[in-house]
This record gives structure tokens, sequence and C-alpha cells, in this order.
């Protein structure tokens, strides 16, 4: 996740003595009065993923959902789950440095709140790539291009579970200490809580490496989805292999959609923040003169990138309401295997061939006899009707 101020950085002037309700004595906190300009930046920042998460949570709920990857995709677990975690998130921070700058007076209990609320961004993180775990093969796996298919794709649900798994008890375990360090700071040993904050860097940093290998894997298979279907001209040919492809004229156009505005972006994220993770938490060498920018950095690089894949993952959605047939109606293919329904009744359009096989020939009393198709009759001059012993 993007560095965020608040709740792990909590040393307020009112703790020093401690009584029997601490997290109920007041405190000031530490901010600028606005006087800094690295901090207002951030403070931009922060209110841009804040607008630009709410767009995106909007237009979700403005269009019909009418795919089946639509129906998968926006179930509360997955999407809005994501979505309004970060939102969350992003609030909470954008409020956190209002007040930080002003130089709020709040009781001690804000510290815990503040890092509890502000690990939402990792749920959010990990629920993001569900989401794109269940969009990834409707935008790359091509229905013609394996035979295998089912078989790949229960693996990867596997791998993708037991992956998304110990990303949570990552996430769960840097929450755990990270409580307990803002208890020991107000409550305990503050030297328990320098030693919570080691332990914190070492988790945080495999979650990171982790994260950046998840992000890579989305990336691989949408390059590879791109080369294979440019070599195949991306055209869908058999559509009762996979239905919910069916209605794909150019099947190449969402893993570009895919390719540009998630994955590179995701990519682009998670390799910028592991590296801070091992720069910073690892290593502890974020020092006062370059610090201010570096966070600012990686503000930017997580906000903007952040913005843009919820936006892809939208864009796409919409992409597939829009190309696909009215529910019951059966893609028809006209000529050069394009798609031709009725736009008013997602039927087939008239005088159009049907590509369906035609029943095996028929043999009696030892003479051939050819089955003619069922949908389809080829006479001898003119454009053909429908077989009308089939209408």
């Amino acid at each position: 996740m993007a560095p965020r101020r608040g709740g792990g950085s909590g040393g307020g002037s009112g703790v020093s003595s401690l009584e029997d309700t601490p997290w109920g004595q007041t405190t000031t906190l530490f901010g600028t009065d606005f006087q800094d300009a690295h901090i207002v930046a951030r403070l931009v920042f922060q209110a841009i993923g804040l607008v630009g998460i709410l767009v995106v949570i909007i237009a979700a709920k403005t269009f019909k959902k009418s795919h089946e990857l639509n129906m998968k995709l926006f179930k509360w677990w997955a999407f809005w789950l994501s979505a309004l975690a970060l939102f969350v998130s992003f609030a909470i921070s954008f409020i956190d440095y209002i007040m930080s700058e002003a130089m709020a007076t709040v009781q001690v209990i804000y510290y815990l709140i503040a890092t509890i609320i502000f690990e939402s961004s990792y749920l959010a993180e990990i629920s993001l790539l569900l989401v794109l775990y269940i969009l990834l093969p409707y935008c790359t796996l091509h229905p013609n291009r394996t035979g295998q298919k089912p078989r790949i794709a229960k693996t990867l649900k596997i791998c993708h579970a037991i992956f998304l798994f110990i990303l949570v008890v990552l996430w769960l375990a840097m929450l755990a200490l990270r409580i307990q360090s803002q208890v020991e700071i107000v409550i305990g040993d503050p030297w328990v809580s320098r030693s919570n904050s080691r332990s914190v860097g070492r988790i945080l940093t495999a979650y990171a490496i982790l994260y950046f290998f998840g992000s890579l894997e989305i990336l691989a298979w949408s390059l590879l989805s791109l080369i294979k279907k440019r070599t195949e001209h991306g055209r869908v040919r058999n559509p009762q292999l996979h239905p919910s492809l069916a209605s794909l004229t150019h099947p190449t156009q969402t893993t570009l959609y895919m390719l540009a505005l998630i994955a590179a972006p995701l990519l682009l994220r998670s390799t910028y923040i592991m590296g801070y993770v091992i720069h910073v938490a690892l290593l502890q060498k974020l020092r006062r003169s370059g610090g201010k920018r570096l966070l600012l950095a990686s503000d930017i690089i997580y906000n903007l990138t952040t913005i843009l894949i919820y936006a892809g993952i939208v864009v796409i959605a919409r992409y597939f309401s829009k190309t696909t047939p009215a529910p019951g109606a059966n893609p028809t293919y006209g000529p050069n295997d394009q798609i031709w329904n009725d736009p008013n009744t997602g039927n087939a359009k008239p005088n159009m061939a049907v590509h369906e096989s035609a029943p095996p020939p028929v043999y009696q009393q030892g003479n051939f006899q050819p089955t003619p198709s069922p949908i389809y009759n080829q006479p001898a001059h003119g454009q053909g009707q429908l077989n009308p012993q089939y209408t």
C-alpha cells in the first residue's frame, strides 16, 4: 500500500503520564499549519484519489450488468468490497491530513482507531486481486485456444485461492502487531513497540514482494493472450465452448484494455511500493532530506495508478455489457465470422447464414443420402432461403 501518515506515527504530547483511562487523554496532532509544500501536495493528491474512486463507484452503478462476468464481478465480496474499503482508506487519510496540518486536539484513542482504518487499504488491495482473478479469464483466455482450458482454469483457481489466503494471513499479522504497538505506546512498554515495528517491516516486505509477483502474473497472462489473439486474428469461432465469450466480435480489444488500463498500472504500482518498502521498512534508510519527496512520489504513483485500475475494470465491464446479446438470444454469425444479431430484438437477422453443424449423413439400403442442412438451403441460383420444413 502507499505510505500513510497518522496511524503508526502517533506520539502526542498528552500521554507522558499514564492514568486510569489513558485513551481518554487529549493530545495535539503534529502538523505544519499548511506551510510545507510537500504536505500540501500530498493533500491534493489524496483528494484526487478520493474523488477518483468516488467517480468510479458512481460509474459502476450506472450501467446494466447483463453479462455473466458482471454478475460475478459486482458481488458485494468482490468489486464493491474492494472499492468501498479503498474509499474509506482515502477518506480517513484525507481527514487525517487536514486534522494534522490544522494541529487539532484529539483523544489518544484516535491513533488506535486511525491505525485500524488505515489498514483497510490492504483489504482493498487483496480484494482487488480477487476481482482481477475473476476478470482475467474473460479478457485473456480464448475459447478455442486449448482443449485443456477447464483443467487449467481449475488449477489457476486453486493457486489463486492459496495466494490470496497467504496475503490475508500476512495482512492480519501486520494489523495485530500494529494494534499491539499502539497499545504498548500508551499503556505498556515502548520497547515492545520498537520490536513490533521491526517485525511489521519484515512482514510488510514479504507482502509487497508477493503482491509484486501477483501483479507480474496478471501482466504475463495479458501479454501472452494478446500475442496469441493477434496470431489468431482475434475471432471467436466456436461460441458453444464458452457462452460468456460468444458475444465478442473482437476479443483482442478486451485484452488491450486489460493490458493498458489494469496490468501495466498494477505492475508499476506494486514495483514502486516494493522498492519503497525494502528501502524504508527493511533497510531503514528514509532520510529526512529526501523523505518528503519520496513520500510525495509514493502518494502520486499509488493514487493515480489505483484510480486507473478501478476505472479499467469498469470500462471492461461496460464493454462486455454493450457487446452481449439479450439474455436467451443465441449469437449468430455472418460473413467473416462476425456476430450478426438484430440490435432491437437480440435475435439473428434474416437471410444470414448460421454456422451450425449439420446432422451426419444418412445411409439407407446401401445408398448414400446426404442430409440437408437443418437451417440453410443453398439453391443453384439466388441468395438462398430458410428451409421451410425447419421453420
